[in-house]
């Protein structure tokens, strides 16, 4: 592969394959595998894969495994295949929704060349590389580069099609210039603006987040906390949203930073989700997913995971102990402790977290960055890519054949810098 090839984005499969899967595995290497725990030694961790079949896990590469944990099914996740859906117009100067043009409506019978330079003059909203400062000229988001783009205060993006389930999760990428305000509003039955309606609103900027309750149009503000950004150019965001216990956290790169109980009726009262540009400061938001939530909580930077020297057990209701696990014996986790060896049921385990001194490897030339269907993501050394196969080799299993259909991204040259400036927020 080129050096100068950062990744490649795979159609989205038709049928996504599906079997049981009851485990979230998470690496040391920042990576993730999804499927059903059918074994624990005090070597290996086996995962039985509907993508890959069974994979003996080295324990020594586990980060932490969430047993009882099903994937989460998804609602959208975009906008990679085009922006079809969405809606965008302009809060400030009045400018209606409309509907977005499509991506195979933008790009088709234009070349690669002619593609990108009409791109540039903003003549079409195609996927190459947009010219810094184009985004400034228009009054709503422009779709280019997989992403949704814009660099004025008052353009909004929204759609009310999308089947939010009782408790969701919000997941998306943000990269900015200068001083960024966005505003996301979820649960909504208006998307005209962030203000008018029956949603919750979050709005968020280098230094605070905060929560308002919209009901009838009427705001309050549930409060706010530092969202940790200062300094940053890029980040990831999650929202979780659990209707029936009226409450609200958010996330910022993996890290819980806040949760909020309503004390009233939830405000929401439709599927709706808003995005609004409070200012003039150039946005990238891309990778947009909404999921169906387990209602499980990542950890705060504050939360206490053991003791640092042992493995550590979070169960169901909060309790928690530290020791050793040894095994898994059907249904229990042979858990040692200064008491001695403890049988404890796999299925009141939220989180078993090892005390693997392991850091993050650094990756070989060779490897990729696969992100895979349902939140996966494994470094491995392509070695043949067949018609529906591909065959991998990993440290953290040894070699495998994989189902293509898993695959989503191919991530190349890891060692490389990526470009951060302003035409990386606008380009390739």
């Amino acid at each position: 592969v080129a050096k100068d090839v950062s990744s490649i984005q795979l159609e989205t499969a038709q049928s996504v394959g599906s079997g049981p899967e009851d485990c979230v595995v998470s690496l040391v290497s920042g990576g993730r595998l999804n499927g059903k725990l059918t074994g624990l030694s005090e070597t290996v961790l086996t995962l039985d894969t509907w993508y890959g079949g069974e994979l003996k896990i080295s324990r020594k590469f586990v980060r932490s495994i969430e047993p009882g944990i099903k994937p989460e099914r998804v609602i959208y996740e975009g906008p990679q295949d085009g922006p079809d859906g969405w809606m965008t117009g302009n809060r400030n100067t009045g400018q209606a929704l409309k509907l977005m043009a499509g991506k195979n409506k933008n790009n088709a019978e234009v070349g690669g060349d002619k593609q990108r330079a009409l791109a540039v003059l903003g003549l079409v909203r195609g996927v190459g590389r947009v010219k810094v400062g184009a985004a400034a000229n228009q009054g709503a988001w422009r779709y280019a580069n997989n992403a949704f783009i814009c660099a004025s205060s008052g353009p909004i993006l929204g759609r009310k099609d999308l089947d939010l389930p009782e408790r969701c999760a919000l997941h998306f990428d943000l990269q900015w210039t200068g001083y960024f305000n966005l505003g996301v509003n979820i649960f909504a039955d208006q998307i005209n603006n962030e203000y008018s309606g029956n949603s919750y609103s979050l709005r968020i900027d280098q230094n605070n987040v905060y929560l308002y309750r919209i009901q009838n149009g009427s705001t309050s503000n549930l409060g706010n906390t530092p969202s940790q950004l200062s300094g940053k150019k890029k980040c990831k965001i999650t929202m979780f949203v659990n209707k029936e216990a009226k409450q609200i956290a958010v996330a910022v790169n993996g890290r819980l930073i806040r949760k909020w109980d309503d004390s009233r009726p939830f405000a929401g009262k439709g599927k709706g989700l808003l995005f609004t540009s409070r200012n003039n400061s150039a946005m990238r938001l891309g990778d947009i997913r909404i999921t169906e939530w387990n209602g499980s909580l990542p950890e705060s930077d504050s939360a206490k995971l053991g003791n640092g020297k042992e493995d550590f057990v979070i169960f169901s209701n909060k309790d928690s102990i530290s020791g050793k696990a040894k095994r898994i014996d059907g249904d229990k986790l042979i858990f040692t402790t200064n008491f001695g060896d403890v049988p404890l049921p796999v299925s009141n385990m939220r989180t078993l977290i090892f005390n693997n001194q392991a850091k993050s490897p650094t990756p070989k030339d060779e490897e990729v960055q696969i992100l895979m269907a349902k939140g996966g993501r494994l470094n491995a050394e392509l070695l043949a890519w067949g018609d529906k196969t591909v065959k991998v080799k990993s440290p953290v299993f040894g070699e495998a054949v994989l189902n293509q259909a898993v695959f989503e991204k191919l991530d190349f040259n890891l060692n490389q810098p990526r470009k951060e400036d302003d035409g990386g927020l606008f380009g390739p």
